[in-house]
């Protein structure tokens, strides 16, 4: 559980909690392991989230046999990443998702949302910086 979440609720680790899923109408009574100090799955923006097991994400879901989504993060994220090169990191990401997705199969879908930032980013600054070059000509 989110740090921000369980100030909200005052739970601690070892609380039992009910959780409920609204898309599906179902609840589960879920044991808080622990207060994630950090998380590297999630934007930033996001403070009030748990993070379930696979079990428990079957139980809120009311789902028997499979779950809808799974995240996961790189185990070293700066093997991955390095903010002097973008262009490089996106490469580095895409081979990582790519080596992922053929070790699962065809049945799963790998997304890389950083990656997607990334491109997204640059493709957005990069007319910006044509633009501020042709400015300073200009003068």
């Amino acid at each position: 559980m989110s740090p921000s979440l369980a100030e909200k609720l005052k739970a601690k680790a070892g609380n039992r909690l009910g959780v409920r899923s609204p898309s599906v109408f179902s609840e589960a009574d879920l044991n808080l392991e622990m207060i994630l100090e950090r998380q590297l799955i999630l934007p930033q923006q996001v403070r009030d989230y748990i993070v379930v097991n696979p079990a428990g994400a079957r139980l809120l879901l009311s789902e028997e046999r499979r779950v809808h989504a799974l995240a996961g993060a790189f185990r070293n994220p700066r093997a991955y990443y390095d903010a002097r090169d973008l262009h490089a990191s996106v490469l580095r990401l895409k081979q990582g998702g790519a080596a992922m997705a053929a070790r699962l199969g065809i049945e799963y879908d790998v997304k890389l949302p950083k990656a997607a930032a990334i491109t997204g980013f640059q493709e957005f600054t990069s007319p910006l910086r044509r633009c501020s070059a042709c400015l300073r000509c200009w003068h």
